[in-house]
């Protein structure tokens, strides 16, 4: 009636509930007689960070072993409980209690000889700890025999960043506000926050130390109480507004804080309310602008305990009634320098970070020089790291390896998803980062930022804020809402964050023995390797010798764009077209044949293994789509030039490969919402709520892969 497995798991249930009523009986908790104690000193017990660490660990003994264990607090005189123990930092019995790691978070894994018993010893400073622990619950997952594991760990990158950079309090929005006070919308803010906290709670298992939230602006949070003029009249709902912003903003910083986490913001500057302008000028000739800057800065640290900001000086978006504008452009680099100077200054004054992003004043080296001599020696500046995002789709930029980090303190950002293409829901494991990473370890890069996925409209503006641009935040999580393939470059990114020279090939076996079993992991692993060389072939171009721009690449919306398409044929002949195809759908084919080796019956978690099955057909079902449709668009168009029996090769092939398309717009019923998002057809629906009522003027609104494959 049920298979051996699910027999062996309700003996174990039996046999524990036995125990239980035994204990009972006897009056010793169940606790008591749990096999393991994991020991934290009394000192540590209000650490949330290592109480999250410590329960992963008893997670991981009484799921991976089916071993009881528990957490027991001991004083520095107490005894040790009985039974096998982990012994976290400041026992007197691991026989050293002087270790120290050579940098803040590492730790130390080793064995302890104590008589009658296994043990082993955690030690670390508190994070260390906290980070130690969680690497001995993973090993635990991955088969290891715990009480052997030996390990001294530091942490290759001091700054170690993920950004969340989907709709998740996306201010200014009018789904925030409400027209009774205090004028916030409070059970939006509540559930979002806790979205948020169960995010940490995901990034720092996975090694991360900070989390940044993007923002249009933080004007919500500041009053301008720092200048001379009244900037809100009294009784203005803002100031009614604006604490309850800093008071769930705080919560959430406090939160992070308790999980040895920073807390970033990310905004897009410069946004300010239209009275600013009128009473000070908001412009780059501006005398007042550096003292407009350090009043900003200062109010926002003085009432949110933030760490710092992500300063993206190149986009600004007004929404609600505030105005924007990019100060720094009548200057070019050099404004963008003045514009950091003064938020590095201001941050600094408060002991704060203001990294400033290089996207789009920086493209090269010398851009970055010029940018560098602009600002104050300990200002730190951000880029891309290229070759693996939608956009600078060049190699590792020399803005890395020539060793310009050295001079500036320097945080590289990675698109942990590629671009929209996905949005997490797609397997691209970006398995060159392992020699990227190396290189900007090398080169004296300070930081390390891994991104999340977002949604077109987290970047579209909305002037009178009559639109609502905030989305259905938990429809594109990657951490929060079970597994996803996302996941699978967020996993690496953050081993290779503490150990650069770590191999991408293990790191990915270790991923998918996590998530499909031991016994699946070769075969997952040779499906995982290949799937970056499957998307390698839709970008035709790059940024500075553009041939494909952006339009099947830059988003996994579909940007039929006649204008692009012909520019792009203008330099790319069929038969490159087809070459790359070639290759493409033979790296998906190995792809599959890999993955097919797998055994489901072998997967401990079912439900996890399903989700990857369906991420890998989801996976190469979109780039068949997209190879073939490219292919037929060129065939097409190549009609027009070819004669005689080249002509009528290509005409039958254009068929064959059309029919083949059309089979495949078929099988997206599988993924509706996909389907309608991607704008790969809308048979199965129309692009769902987080997209509507208004779209991104890149989205061709009424044209799709389908309807588009019609003209030809």
């Amino acid at each position: 009636m049920f298979s051996p497995i699910r027999r062996q798991a309700i003996y174990i249930q039996i046999c524990w509930g036995l125990v239980s009523v035994l204990a009972i009986f006897f009056g010793q908790s169940v606790s008591a007689l749990a096999l393991v104690k994991v020991v934290v000193p009394d000192a540590l017990r209000d650490d949330s960070g290592i109480k999250l660490a410590t329960n992963d660990l008893c997670d991981a003994f009484e799921t991976a072993l089916g071993t009881g264990a528990t957490v027991v607090y001991r004083t520095n005189d107490g005894m040790l409980p009985e039974g096998d123990v982990v012994l976290i930092s400041g026992v007197k019995e691991t026989g050293n209690n002087t270790w120290k790691s050579k940098k803040s978070e590492g730790f130390r894994l080793r064995p302890v000889a104590l008589q009658g018993r296994k043990a082993i010893a955690v030690e670390g400073d508190p994070a260390g700890l906290m980070y130690g622990t969680f690497k001995l619950s993973e090993r635990v997952r991955l088969g290891d025999d715990p009480w052997k594991v030996r390990m001294e760990i530091t942490p290759a990158f001091a700054l170690r960043m993920f950004s969340e950079e989907g709709q998740l309090f996306n201010l200014p929005d009018i789904a925030y506000y409400i027209e009774q006070s205090p004028y916030v919308n409070e059970k939006r803010l509540q559930t979002e926050i806790d979205e948020l906290k169960r995010l940490i709670d995901e990034v720092v298992k996975r090694g991360y130390n900070a989390l940044t939230v993007l923002h249009v602006n933080f004007e919500d949070y500041i009053d301008y109480r720092h200048l001379d003029k009244r900037i809100y009249a009294e009784g203005d709902r803002h100031l009614v507004r604006s604490p309850v912003f800093c008071k769930y903003l705080t919560e959430l910083a406090d939160y992070a804080h308790k999980r040895h986490v920073q807390l970033f913001l990310q905004p897009y500057e410069y946004q300010y309310p239209p009275r600013l302008d009128e009473l000070y000028g908001v412009n780059i000739d501006s005398p007042n602008l550096e003292k407009l800057v350090t009043a900003k800065v200062r109010e926002l640290f003085e009432r949110v305990p933030l760490d710092g900001l992500v300063i993206t000086a190149t986009e600004t978006h007004p929404r609600c009634g505030y105005l924007a504008k990019k100060i720094w452009v009548p200057r070019g680099i050099a404004g963008a320098g003045h514009m950091a100077t003064f938020y590095h200054n201001a941050a600094k004054a408060m002991n704060r970070k203001a990294i400033f992003r290089m996207w789009r004043v920086s493209f090269s080296e010398e851009d970055a020089r010029k940018l560098g001599s602009c600002v104050p020696k300990d200002a730190m500046l951000a880029t891309k790291n290229t070759g693996g995002d939608y956009f600078l789709n060049w190699t590792t930029t020399k803005i890395i390896s020539g060793g310009w980090p050295k001079q500036h303190p320097t945080m590289v950002l990675f698109d942990t998803f590629r671009e929209y293409e996905g949005w997490s829901r797609l397997f691209i494991y970006m398995k060159r980062w392992g020699e990227v990473v190396r290189i900007c370890q090398e080169n004296g890069v300070k930081a390390i930022n891994g991104w999340g996925p977002w949604t077109p409209t987290c970047i579209c503006s909305d002037h009178d804020g009559r639109i609502s641009w905030s989305n259905d935040f938990d429809t594109f999580r990657t951490l929060t809402r079970g597994f996803t393939p996302g996941q699978a470059n967020v996993y690496l990114l953050g081993r290779l964050s503490w150990d650069p020279q770590a191999d991408v090939e293990a790191i990915a076996h270790d991923f998918a023995a996590l998530h499909l079993g031991t016994v699946n992991a070769r075969a997952a692993v040779e499906a995982l390797m290949a799937t970056e060389d499957a998307f390698d072939g839709l970008y035709l171009g790059t940024k500075l010798s553009v041939t494909h721009p952006c339009y099947l690449s830059l988003a996994m919306v579909f940007r039929g764009d006649p204008v692009l398409l012909e520019r792009a044929y203008g330099k790319v002949s069929l038969q490159q077209v087809l070459d790359i195809t070639g290759r493409g759908l033979g790296n998906i084919e190995a792809m599959e044949k890999a993955f097919a080796k797998t055994d489901a019956s072998q997967a401990p978690n079912k439900k996890w293994y399903a989700q990857f099955k369906v991420g890998i057909e989801k996976t190469a079902l979109y780039l068949r789509t997209l190879y073939l449709w490219r292919e037929c668009w060129w065939r097409h168009r190549a009609d027009r030039e070819l004669q005689g029996d080249a002509k009528a090769a290509n005409a039958a092939a254009l068929q064959k490969s059309k029919a083949r398309l059309s089979r495949l717009f078929d099988v997206w019923s599988r993924f509706p919402e996909e389907a309608g998002a991607w704008q790969i057809t809308y048979r199965y629906g129309r692009p769902p709520a987080y997209s509507n009522p208004a779209l991104p003027h890149f989205f061709m609104k009424d044209r799709t892969m389908e309807s588009a494959a019609a003209e030809f």
